[in-house]
């Protein structure tokens, strides 16, 4: 309903007064801009509205804005994901892997328990126990077994990306290599004793290479011993850092381990510095004090350290064999150099606290030990030179709580035997001493320098009685 406006009486209008002559006359010039006026008497919004046209042709381009953006988002999307792609595919085409197929297993087998995949996850997972435990991060060596592979479909019938890129690496010549094998019985009946791990490596478009049939006491050793044999021809220098461990097991295996280094510096190449690193090792452990000896393996870690100057160990070897020849401070000063290089060593800080000990420092070589536990909790080593730093400030009761906690780690050890016996000598302990210097006597039959302290131990106990 339109809105009614009010008007006033005609009698109600103010009287005006009438417009002089000069008034008229200048109302006179305006005579014709009546129009102009009654455009000037519009209301402001009828003035600023915006025609039709103008309004259609803005929201016009707002929705063309927006077109050209959803566009382009799109396009960045896909070409994120193309790149995606590209990159994966030119990772996996470059990349150094070992697949390991299902192994085969006769009815025999499965009925005890064994799967075809699980085999070849196993034997993969050797292969990771001791890449971990070597720690040659600079390896880009990786084993995948087939199960763990993940896999799509591309547009052809039959063919999946996993098979679409190994395509293109064969024709591309790039090496494609796999293992394949079976776990069989030699006999009735079948158990694992009467196992037999049969594995051939393939390796791009060469004649399949079988390796020796593999035995053991049990299916877990079976598939140990071939993770090994594996690793002996595909990345020996891991096999051998590994051999070369500190473990009763490793030290039994250590002329292995040397023969292998041996074999890949005489070959050259990125693991040379490693394999020197060993050779170097194996003299300075054989030395016994042996000034020539330790000359020679010095002569070892040096070389390896100018080929690669990034390898922790060789500095801390260098400098453990350095301590052996009585210059402690240069020792100190390669064992920092180790840790900056890789702070997470245990043996590292462990090397680096006895020689503060040497030193007369037992507040940095506490520290050094606390380390070297906090990275590994299990490091007995660490205790038990805790315990004779203790020793050496006259903390009798730290010394023999530590060595005992070493003890409880490695009871076979007599080291820390022979500074809980000092511990209990001290405090006046002396029955509890005797027997732990009996026990160092009983047990230093395979450990290193076992002549010296089984004669330390005799000689306590002599002037006990």
């Amino acid at each position: 309903m339109a809105r009614l406006k009010s008007r006033k009486p005609e009698a109600e209008e103010p009287e005006v007064e009438p417009a002089s002559a000069d008034v008229k006359e200048e109302g006179e010039s305006f005579k014709g801009a009546e129009r102009a006026f009654d455009e000037l008497k519009r209301a402001p919004e009828e003035q600023l509205a915006p025609k039709q046209g103008e309004r259609v042709s803005a929201h016009q381009r707002l929705l063309e804005f927006l077109e050209v953006f959803r566009k382009a988002t799109v396009d960045i999307i896909f070409a994120g994901i193309v790149g995606l792609l590209l990159l994966t595919a030119i990772k996996v085409i470059n990349a150094d892997e070992l697949a390991i197929d299902p192994v085969s297993l006769p009815r025999a087998i499965k009925d005890l328990g064994y799967t075809e995949e699980g085999v070849a996850l196993e034997l993969s997972d050797h292969m990771f126990k001791i890449f971990n435990d070597v720690q040659l991060s600079r390896h880009q060596f990786n084993v995948q077994a087939k199960i763990e592979e993940s896999d799509f479909a591309v547009p052809v019938a039959g063919l999946s990306f996993t098979s679409a890129i190994r395509l293109i690496r064969q024709l591309a010549g790039f090496p494609q290599r796999h293992i394949s094998g079976e776990l069989l019985c030699r006999s009735e009946p079948c158990t694992p004793t009467t196992m037999e791990l049969r594995l051939r490596l393939m390796d791009g478009l060469h004649p399949p290479q079988a390796l020796d049939p593999v035995t053991g006491p049990s299916t877990e050793a079976i598939l140990k011993a071939g993770a090994e044999k594996i690793l002996r021809i595909e990345d020996p220098i891991s096999l051998a850092v590994y051999l070369y461990g500190d473990t009763p097991e490793q030290n039994a295996r250590r002329a292995e381990a040397v023969q292998i280094a041996n074999e890949v510096a005489i070959k050259g190449g990125p693991d040379k510095p490693v394999a020197l690193n060993i050779l170097g090792g194996s003299i300075a452990d054989s030395a016994g004090g042996d000034t020539a000896m330790l000359e020679k393996s010095t002569g070892y870690f040096l070389e390896a350290i100018s080929i690669d100057k990034s390898y922790a160990p060789s500095y801390s070897n260098l400098g453990a064999t350095l301590a052996q020849m009585g210059y402690r401070k240069e020792a100190v000063e390669n064992l920092k150099t180790s840790l900056s290089i890789n702070p997470n060593r245990p043996s590292a800080h462990r090397q680096l606290g006895m020689l503060y000990a040497e030193l007369d420092q037992p507040g940095d070589a506490i520290k050094q030990f606390e380390a070297a536990l906090a990275l590994d909790g299990r490091d007995h080593d660490s205790l038990n030179s805790w315990s004779a730093t203790l020793l050496q400030k006259g903390d009798d009761k730290g010394a023999a709580e530590k060595a005992q906690a070493s003890i409880a780690l490695a009871p076979d050890d007599p080291y820390p035997h022979f500074n809980l016996a000092l511990a209990h000598k001290h405090l006046g302990e002396k029955d509890k001493a005797r027997d732990e210097f009996q026990n160092v006597i009983a047990l230093s039959g395979d450990v290193p320098n076992y002549q010296r302290v089984k004669g330390r131990a005799a000689d306590e106990l002599k002037a006990l009685e």
